[in-house]
């Protein structure tokens, strides 16, 4: 059997848990922001999201403008149940019913 280093254990830990306490939330009918500190990490965590079923979309910097405006709505709307993304706060979704605000800094995908 193959042995996966300590740090790869650690990360694939990490995101079962975030995964898990998503579905609770998602469960309970709430929607979910995840902030992350770089692009890649909210497109590699929203890829991984959607492998667990977990209808989720990615929100950064380099996404046009329409296109950022679009997201917010289907997040609004529930079409989108989590919110994965650099800098939200500042990208003005403090005014949103969120359930949960995950912040997961040394997460590494």
């Amino acid at each position: 059997m193959k042995r996966v280093p300590k740090d790869r254990q650690w990360q694939k830990l990490s995101r079962r848990n975030l995964i898990d306490k998503i579905k609770e939330v998602l469960g309970h009918g709430g929607q979910v922001v995840v902030m992350v500190p770089t692009k890649r990490l909210s497109e590699n965590l929203t890829l991984c999201m959607l492998q667990n079923g977990i209808r989720a979309r990615y929100f950064h910097a380099e996404i046009e403008p329409p296109s950022r405006k679009r997201i917010l709505k289907e997040f609004v709307a529930g079409e989108c149940q989590v919110l994965i993304g650099v800098n939200l706060l500042r990208k003005a979704c403090v005014n949103f019913w969120i359930n949960l605000v995950e912040t997961e800094q040394s997460m590494v995908v």
